[in-house]
């Protein structure tokens, strides 16, 4: 456990195993740190299995493995063993299991000493391993194709046909799989070289991937050919303390039960000298031993201490082999996952025809961040109800409304009722869900039948004949698992009555129902109640980016001048000077360098005229901007926080209009998300009207589900929900108006719609692309990746234009799994990609144009955030801007002197560090503060645009104060005590909006921005320090403010020292705001959190409340 998990038991009186160990499962002490409560079904029976001396192997609800299939034909242990220090092997190992009609046919064994300490030496003897580890595979596909050919005759070559021989390899941890990833890229070279006969052992490259190549996607997946076991092994409760170490766990877990703990010893006997009880290394002493010799080697001899080495090795393979068997018998019928073929991973990943080598890659890329995705959520599932539901990716619910009690809530909601409506109560435990309304990707099954969620619907019609009846044959359904067949909408969420209301997508879940399949109708508090899972669905690869890159073709540029180095991806490329023909967006993407220098046609003095002319003033770099984007066919705009981007985005699409000459201009809008879209978009209308630019038509595209509630007020008179419909009129009418040119159109839309659209208009509806748009706005471009953006561009005319707005300090795409080294910018935010364009050529990269005057903040958070990277020459605009703080009503409603101090107007930075050592993802004590500062600041904030006003129930936390905090947890604490001390009146909605996660928060902008970070455990700290220190993310937080930021954080968490080098410098903006930025310090005692210290820029302490004396940690 980690040190904050004990601290918190021991809080509560359990100090020892045997305490532990008698804790029921429902007790309270588990919901007092994150690592108890989501590791409850374990952590009793390990602290058992040690306080009893005894193995309980698997327990109940324990969960299963997402990647431990349940067989493989071909079995591969693999160990690596190097010394720490340098990073060099010195022995690698292999063992192949060969089993045919069920039993072992062969194995093979292969054991590698390094001779001398040399890269050299590692790479003739790692490239020699690969390439006879393939030919041992290779063999062994024909060995057990033989074997059945043996038993089975004639029926074997249909059984070859539909099942080839599979293979599974598995390594002990995931230190051992990073070694074997970073020797793949240091010997690349050498493993790809071919052999006398031109063989080569490429293919084994991209099961230990390195750095420099873009994983396979069919590798990142419950599927995967690599079981990392030990990962697997967390399942178990083994009588070992400390570490599970190999060697330990296979001695007491194969045999228990069946042999004398003594006898099962000796099955795995390897000299102390040759293990490290906390490690699974041999130590690296004994590397070294090899390399240069030592006493021990002399009293050996060199000889027998080789000897010695090899059958450790040895030795431990035959204990990660006896491991797996156990467990894949224990876990058995919950074991979901699929062994590869032995041909698959040795085949390229297949290609998509008529597209070229870069089209592939992106596709590859794309493929493979879906592919993390789904991973993610089979891990999850793979975890027992209650451990989804404390790591937040589930919510459990309690029982189904009646019906009479669901139409009441759901008119309150503004939803209509309806028979595929239901309505959930949902457990206590379930209040931090990473779930909202609009979430679509969840799926509903009650508990009790959880059991089905991996067959598939054709299993279960198999089953239940009735369902044929009632549900048509359809191959791609009927292939789905069934949690993916049960597909739910959330409408209406109630946090504080702990009530959902989901819509059943495609009706199962309720057929179900009625079939007597499962009942919705549960009772969780007298037993299993039902679940909203995670569920992993393709809305884009499939259907928009492989159309979207069949459009591009194989462009004379993609030949000409590439992007991509050849062999960064496994995709199957055929690089020659073949090539299609042209297509509008192929300069956008291979010829973007030029096209930055290409001029529009138009004029940028004429349009900085038109809009000086029509009073729309513009700073000399906003009008460098609109100039450049109006003039150039290309241009990139950077938009540090608060410096305009919205007005200068507006400004520079109004005199596009004023300059076109009569020619009716067909512009789009579009970005990552509709926030980013609208706040754009939304201000359109007027600003036309007010510059006398008309008429425009406004298109806001949207999806059929779409509700006008979610749509900014100003465009829902313009809404399209675009169907391809015979008797979709309105579609029709607006492709009319846009292939003709009649009418100046604004097309507002994500990458997906805009690709629909196309779609619709094309004749080639397998590989659409329609010259819909002559001018494309992508606002946030920084967090918009490059695929969805060559998916957008498909909408391009002729002779376009492109004006790219981001800002590179904020956050990035969501990529779940790391770029190839160097091609980030190539796959990552469409921002990047031009702004590091061809980087690596001389000239390369297109530079931007920055805003440089922030009109959000005032000078001291401009001054700090611009630490992030802006540099200088941005400065505010409102230098002098203070929170408007009015005295409290009475002395009774006054806060304490430490909260009045902290919120003084006259110190817009803040930090309070506090010592706690415990907290994980939730600390009560800070969720308690914050609210007290937010308490003391209602029914007294003014509001800084409307001199004067205070700010009242409806506005206080739409424009005044602002929330952020890492985790759900602490989100939920917050929004609970925030909850019980505001008065009723207060607008629940616009609160639970204004306590959220930093992702939720960019794009917004509050008076007041508190930080709560709510962790000091030091355990789960250097666990999650690539997330808590991340530079953009502390910039996304600091940059939301206009006059005041207050940070709450432990002292632990302003210390901790990053282990990954580049963690550590992006630590700098943060550990820069509680060190050097806010050098002023005094000591107040705060309940709950103890004596804190009060950070601020002021030269000297607050008299009121200060205690010179050093902070102590709080009793």
């Amino acid at each position: 456990m980690t040190a904050g998990a004990c601290g918190k038991l021991a809080r509560r009186g359990i100090r020892d195993l045997a305490a532990f160990a008698a804790l029921p499962p429902d007790d309270p002490a588990y919901e007092e740190h994150q690592a108890l409560k989501a590791g409850r079904a374990i952590l009793r029976h390990r602290a058992e299995a040690l306080a009893q001396g005894r193995t309980i192997g698997v327990p109940d609800r324990a969960g299963t493995s997402a990647v431990l299939p349940k067989w493989a034909d071909a079995r591969v242990a693999f160990s690596v063993d190097y010394d720490v220090a340098s990073g060099l092997t010195f022995a690698f190992g292999y063992k192949l299991l060969i089993l045919s009609g069920g039993v072992a046919a062969e194995t093979r064994e292969a054991v590698e000493i390094v001779g001398s300490k040399s890269v050299a030496e590692e790479r003739r003897v790692f490239a020699a391993l690969m390439a006879r580890l393939q030919t041992d595979l290779l063999d062994a596909e024909r060995i057990i194709l033989e074997g059945r050919e043996r038993a089975l005759g004639r029926a074997a070559k249909e059984k070859a046909k539909r099942q080839p021989p599979t293979v599974q390899f598995y390594i002990w941890d995931r230190n051992s799989f990073e070694h074997l990833s970073r020797l793949m890229g240091r010997h690349l070279e050498a493993v790809r070289e071919p052999d006398a006969e031109g063989v080569t052992a490429s293919p084994m490259s991209w099961i230990f991937p390195a750095a420099q190549l873009l994983k396979d996607a069919r590798n990142i997946s419950r599927n995967s050919p690599v079981t990392i076991v030990a990962e697997a092994v967390r399942l178990m409760a083994v009588d070992i303390p400390h570490h599970y170490s190999i060697l330990e766990v296979a001695a007491r877990y194969q045999m228990v039960g069946i042999v004398k703990l003594a006898k099962a010893t000796r099955r795995f006997p390897v000299s102390n000298l040759f293990k490290d009880p906390l490690s699974d290394q041999v130590p690296s002493e004994r590397g070294l031993e090899v390399w240069s010799g030592s006493r021990l080697v002399e009293t050996m001899g060199r000889d027998a201490h080789a000897a010695k080495l090899r059958q450790t090795v040895a030795i431990k393979l035959d204990a990660m082999l006896s491991i797996v068997r156990r467990l894949t018998d224990d876990l058995d019928e919950t074991l979901s996952s699929q062994a590869p073929t032995i041909r698959s991973i040795m085949h390229d990943q297949a290609r998509l025809d008529g597209v070229s080598d870069d089209g592939q890659i992106l596709r590859h890329h794309a493929r493979l961040m879906k592919a993390a995705e789904a991973l993610d959520v089979d891990l999850a599932m793979a975890m027992p109800p209650q451990e989804r539901e404390a790591r937040y990716r589930s919510m459990r619910l309690l029982r189904r409304l009646s019906a009479e009690e669901a139409a009441e809530f759901l008119v309150g909601a503004g939803v209509a009722p309806a028979p595929r409506i239901h309505v959930f109560e949902f457990r206590a435990s379930s209040l931090e869900a990473k779930i909202k309304v609009g979430d679509f990707n969840l799926s509903l099954m009650p508990e009790d039948s959880l059991r089905l969620q991996h067959a598939t619907l054709r299993m279960l019609k198999r089953d239940h004949p009735e369902l044929s009846k009632r549900i048509k044959d359809d191959f791609v359904r009927d292939s789905r698992r069934i949690r993916e067949n049960c597909p739910v909408t959330v409408l209406a969420l109630d946090r504080i009555a702990r009530l959902v209301a989901v819509e059943d997508d495609e009706g199962l879940p309720t057929l179900f129902h009625e079939l007597g399949i499962w009942s919705l109708d549960f009772d969780g508090a007298a037993g299993p109640g039902g679940i909203l899972d995670p569920i992993s669905r393709d809305f884009f690869v499939a259907p928009r980016l492989e159309p979207a890159l069949r459009s591009y073709g194989v462009p004379p540029l993609s030949v000409s001048r590439p992007l991509f180095a050849r062999g960064v991806s496994n995709v199957a490329l055929r690089r020659s000077a073949r090539s299609g023909g042209s297509v509008p967006a192929e300069r956008f993407v291979w010829d973007a360098d030029r096209l930055a220098e290409e001029p529009s046609g138009r004029s940028g003095a004429e349009a900085l005229a038109v809009l000086e002319r029509i009073g729309r003033s513009l700073t000399p770099r906003q009008a460098d901007a609109v100039s450049r984007a109006v003039g150039r066919r290309l241009s990139l705009l950077w938009g540090p926080p608060g410096t305009g981007k919205s007005r200068t985005a507006v400004s520079l699409l109004i005199a596009l209009l004023a300059v076109s000459r009569g020619r009716k201009l067909r512009i789009a809008v579009t970005g990552p998300t509709w926030v980013a879209i609208e706040n754009v978009a939304a201000e359109l209308p007027e600003a036309f009207a007010k510059a006398g630019i008309g008429p425009v038509r406004h298109v806001r595209l949207a999806s059929s589900r779409a509700s006008a509630a979610g749509v900014h007020e100003n465009l829902r008179d313009h809404i399209l929900a675009p169907s391809g419909a015979k008797d979709d009129k309105a579609t029709k009418d607006l492709l009319g108006v846009l292939q003709a040119r009649s009418e100046h159109v604004v097309l507002s839309g994500t990458a997906e719609q805009l690709a629909r659209l196309v779609k619709i208009a094309s004749e080639d509806k397998e590989a659409p692309r329609a010259p819909l748009v002559d001018f494309m706005l992508v606002d946030e471009a920084s967090q918009m990746d490059v695929a969805h953006a060559v998916v957008a561009f498909t909408a391009l005319a002729e002779d376009a234009c492109l004006t790219v707005v981001g800002d590179d300090l904020q956050m990035p795409p969501i990529h779940p799994v790391e770029p190839p080294e160097g091609g980030a910018h190539l796959v990552g935010s469409v921002y990047d990609f031009y702004r590091l364009y061809r980087s690596g050529h001389p000239g390369g990269g297109i530079g931007p144009t920055m805003l440089d005057v922030n009109y959000r903040s005032n000078a001291e958070i401009v001054d700090f955030f611009r630490n992030a990277g802006y540099g200088r020459d941005l400065r505010a605009a409102h230098p002098g801007l203070r929170i408007d703080l009015r005295p409290p009503a009475t002395a009774e409603s006054a806060p304490s002197r430490a909260l009045e101090a902290i919120l003084d107007p006259g110190e817009p930075l803040v930090a309070i560090v506090h010592e706690d050592v415990f907290s994980s993802q939730r600390n009560e004590a800070e969720a308690d503060l914050v609210s007290a500062m937010v308490a003391a600041l209602y029914g007294r904030l003014g509001s800084l645009e409307r001199t004067g006003e205070i700010l009242d129930e409806a506005a206080f936390f739409r424009e005044g104060v602002g929330v952020v905090t890492p985790h759900r947890a602490q989100q939920a604490a917050i929004l609970e005590r925030l909850g019980a001390r505001l008065p009723p009146e207060v607008d629940r909605e616009s609160m639970t909006a204004a306590v959220d996660t930093v992702e939720r928060f960019q794009g917004q902008q509050k008076a007041v921005m508190v930080a709560s970070f709510g962790i000091g455990d030091a355990d789960q700290i250097a666990a999650e320090e690539e997330f808590l220190f991340s530079l953009n993310r502390f910039n996304v937080i600091a940059s939301r403010a206009r006059a005041k930021l207050v940070v709450v954080m432990s002292r632990s968490l302003a210390d901790h020292l990053p282990r990954d080098l580049a963690v550590l410098r992006g630590s700098r903006l943060l550990k820069g705001f509680v060190g050097r930025h806010l050098p002023s310090v005094a000591y107040a005692r705060i309940p709950g959190l103890g004596r804190c210290e009060i950070r601020r820029a002021g030269p000297k302490p607050h008299p009121e409340f200060v205690h010179p004396a050093p902070a102590v940690a709080a009793e």
